[in-house]
């Protein structure tokens, strides 16, 4: 009797604990956008910092060289983790489809 009560207190509260997470996920989507902005703008100074580092003055046109090549540096990485991403989401639905009959 001790053990069924507990185990049922157990489950109750991995559960409220879940339905916590995933509200605290969901409840401020002003802070996601304000981290996401601020990464973005920590990158931005990031790309001038490096581009001013080899004596370029911004505005310059070897700066917005700079800045396009660093650009699409980024474009290429980020093209290249989405197809993995994608590769991976494939493998991951191949792998599973045999669990449910598909």
């Amino acid at each position: 009797m001790i053990l069924q009560i507990t185990l049922e207190r157990l489950t109750a509260c991995a559960g409220l604990l879940l339905v916590g997470m995933a509200l605290s996920a969901c409840a401020n989507p002003e802070h996601a956008r304000a981290r996401q902005e601020a990464a973005q703008a920590e990158m931005e100074a990031k790309n001038d910092t490096q581009c001013r580092a080899n004596g370029v003055e911004a505005g310059s046109p070897a700066y917005e060289q700079c800045r396009e090549r660093i650009a699409a540096q980024h474009a290429e990485t980020e093209a290249i983790r989405a197809q993995r991403s994608e590769s991976f989401q494939r493998t991951l639905g191949a792998g599973t489809s045999a669990l449910g009959g598909h």
